[in-house]
């Protein structure tokens, strides 16, 4: 059994002393390699009614088949979305200071993966401004009321917009309960601080709180009830201390925390495109009879090649043994050894012709010549002729197999 250290950060949230601003967000920047797989919903998002009072949506793995499930890749491994809740706000602290009055709810999204590694949890935190707008989030509208808005969504709209998926994110240790014992488990946490706006936050309360009675649901009528409290999956326990880790200055802050742009690591596009090293990536044999289940790739991406030793591999096995020829050198190689073929050709052509003249003259058939051979060709002997074939037919050959 293990515990999670009396120092570093533990417990979830963590609580934050600090004013947020953009350029202090920026100063702890880090690339992170992070890409999502997101699963599309052709239904109007819902509660789940059966956890009507802990403000879970019917997604995660519970309510995906097997083959439209959400799927995380963070730092190399795999993760899978488990649940997503609506909740009182956990991350107030950590946004900017002209919308903190307005935070009113925060959205958990959990990822988990059965892999043996340090991190096994990846939770993304994104706190709801209720704040006027032209641009209500799209899946929280959806939400509210019951509706698609004209074709299927996922729960990607949950995120911020595009070019405000910047994050705060820091590791931190969790107790699990696992067999009647608390075991000390690492979560990572992304804090999405530009946060998502819905403009009648309290829209949701109706249909978070809803009933079944009898046949149909009935929503709550009471819109002042506060939003449940955050639970994280799989027992996982949030706080353990009286006092939650605290960020009281720039130093904690610098050493704890760290940010990163979802919009590069996700997408791909426009000025934030990341660039990484191949040392930062393996290479892992897929064998589709071993690695692929009920539609279901898993592999274990702690085994495998790095990157940058198989293209290594794959540079000294495409470079020829003798040394590697620029292109240029081969094509004027290629060009003499053409130029030579021709004169070569056009040397036995002549030579063939003037024997065959001296032969018909000797018969008495012809007496002039089929070809005007030079007088040079005609004094020279048979040995200068055949060694200058032997000559250029050599240089050919050697050309062809150097």
């Amino acid at each position: 059994m293990s515990i999670c250290p009396n120092t570093g950060v533990r417990d979830f949230p963590i609580r934050n002393l600090v004013k947020v601003t953009d350029t202090l967000v920026s100063g702890i920047n880090e690339s992170f390699m992070l890409s999502t797989q997101w699963e599309q919903r052709s239904t109007a998002p819902q509660f789940d009614i059966a956890n009507n009072d802990k403000g879970f949506l019917q997604e995660g793995t519970k309510y995906s088949s097997g083959t439209n499930v959400t799927t995380l890749r963070f730092q190399g491994n795999s993760y899978t979305l488990q649940s997503v809740q609506i909740c009182t706000p956990q991350h107030k602290d950590f946004v900017l200071e002209a919308d903190k009055p307005n935070v009113m709810a925060e959205v958990l999204l959990c990822f988990s993966t059965p892999s043996e590694i340090a991190e096994k949890y990846v939770i993304f935190c994104v706190p709801v401004l209720n704040s006027a707008t032209t641009t209500p989030n799209i899946y929280l509208t959806a939400l509210a009321n019951d509706r698609l808005p004209g074709g299927p969504i996922s729960l990607e709209t949950l995120l911020p917009p595009r070019d405000k998926q910047v994050f705060i994110s820091y590791s931190t240790c969790l107790s699990q309960l696992q067999g009647g014992k608390s075991v000390a488990t690492q979560a990572r946490v992304l804090v999405f601080y530009k946060s998502i706006v819905f403009p009648n936050i309290k829209s949701l309360i109706g249909p978070l709180y809803a009933t079944r009675q009898f046949n149909r649901i009935v929503k709550e009528s009471n819109l002042n009830r506060p939003f449940p409290a955050p639970v994280l999956p799989n027992l996982l326990k949030l706080s353990t201390m009286a006092i939650p880790f605290t960020i009281d200055n720039e130093t904690s802050w610098n050493s704890f925390l760290r940010s990163g742009n979802a919009r590069s690591d996700l997408y791909g596009t426009g000025v934030d495109v990341r660039e990484d090293t191949t040392s930062a990536y393996k290479c892992t044999p897929l064998n589709p009879d071993v690695h692929i289940s009920n539609n279901i790739i898993k592999i274990d991406t702690q085994k495998g090649e790095p990157l940058i030793s198989v293209l290594e591999k794959r540079k000294t096995e495409l470079q020829p043994t003798g040394g590697a020829a620029s292109v240029s050198s081969s094509q004027i190689e290629n060009l003499v050894a053409a130029a030579i073929g021709i004169t070569l050709g056009i040397i036995i052509l002549s030579i063939l012709a003037y024997l065959l003249s001296r032969l018909v003259a000797k018969e008495g058939s012809y007496t002039g010549d089929w070809f005007q051979i030079p007088d040079w060709v005609k004094s020279g002997s048979p040995i200068l002729v055949v060694s200058l074939f032997v000559g250029f037919f050599g240089f050919g050959l050697g050309l062809y197999f150097r």
